[in-house]
């Protein structure tokens, strides 16, 4: 074993591997990112979720969905941090349901626009229940439109 490093309560999902960090989101409520070499916690992010996605990462951002248990169901949330300093860059608030196949990992849809600060035009893919998915325009968290619906 090279390292070994405790992040309290258990992890459910696969972590993700970007620029020498890994990003896993935990149980206990907290998103953390660990240096790749020395196992080193970087940074831990609290989060009111207490299950979450594999997260994506996506240039200096990292976007994770979470999900809070509540009796009857679970509240549904899409995180996305600074990758380096994990600050809550924006979150949105999803559907109440009772499903749970919304943990997979993010997905990422660019277009082949720019905006007018030269980024490309990026969304969020988000589930808003089995049958509909919302765009979320990933720098600023605003709905763009439902598709599938």
């Amino acid at each position: 074993m090279i390292w070994q490093t405790d992040v309290g309560k258990r992890i459910r999902e696969s972590p993700a591997v970007a620029n020498g960090t890994i990003f896993l989101g935990n149980k206990d409520k907290h998103i953390y990112a660990l240096d790749i070499a020395s196992g080193r916690v970087k940074w831990r992010q609290a989060t009111d979720c207490e299950y979450f996605s594999s997260p994506t990462v996506y240039f200096d951002k990292v976007l994770i969905k979470g999900r809070k248990v509540k009796w009857g169901g679970s509240e549904h949330r899409l995180y996305a941090l600074d990758a380096v300093n994990g600050s809550i860059l924006w979150k949105y608030e999803g559907a109440y349901a009772w499903w749970d196949n919304l943990l997979s990992p993010p997905a990422v849809l660019t277009l082949p626009e720019v905006t007018p600060d030269n980024k490309l035009k990026a969304y969020v893919l988000y589930p808003l229940s089995e049958t509909s998915i919302d765009l979320i325009n990933i720098y600023t968290s605003k709905s763009e439109g439902k598709i599938l619906d």
